[in-house]
């Protein structure tokens, strides 16, 4: 390392005595130490179910909460988010396709809570459902299945359980 350090220094110092009168004479001397790294931004999440998604609605959160997917995703208005690797992506269908959303650009509803809490929440509902499954009175979102590739659009149907 010492070694390392010796020798670049000396290639500075030699670079730096032969700048001025190369300069004088039109020549350029141009010294590189390094190439920069470019990091690529990750490929956008790939999702893969075999069955549609449902989401519950969490009154408190004010969304509907992916339930029984090994995903973390939300659906609000007509966008539906994911939560993967620190970042959002948002996506017209549960299946992407996914597009990175900086978090300024996060609906209000979305940047109100971490997503320790939206998870937290989306339990506590899903806990009220399993007791008063006959009673329940709660709001499910359950978009129609999109196998494959396919880009056409599902059907989307928010109702109450029991209906």
């Amino acid at each position: 390392m010492k070694r390392q350090l010796t020798i670049s220094l000396a290639i500075i110092a030699a670079a730096a005595s032969l700048t001025a009168p190369a300069r004088a004479g039109g020549v350029d001397l141009n010294i590189n130490l390094g190439v920069p790294v470019i990091a690529e931004p990750a490929p956008p999440p790939q999702i893969v179910l075999r069955a549609a998604p449902r989401f519950i609605f969490s009154p408190f959160l004010g969304m509907y909460v992916s339930v029984g997917i090994p995903y973390d995703m939300v659906y609000i208005g007509n966008d539906y988010y994911l939560y993967q690797g620190g970042f959002w992506y948002r996506g017209p269908y549960y299946n992407g396709p996914w597009v990175r959303v900086g978090y300024r650009r996060l609906p209000p509803l979305l940047r109100r809570h971490r997503f320790e809490e939206i998870r937290r929440y989306r339990d506590e509902e899903f806990h009220r459902y399993e007791r008063e499954r006959e009673h329940y009175r709660g709001r499910w979102h359950e978009p129609g299945f999109r196998g494959g590739e396919s880009r056409g659009h599902g059907e989307h149907g928010d109702h109450r359980e029991g209906q």
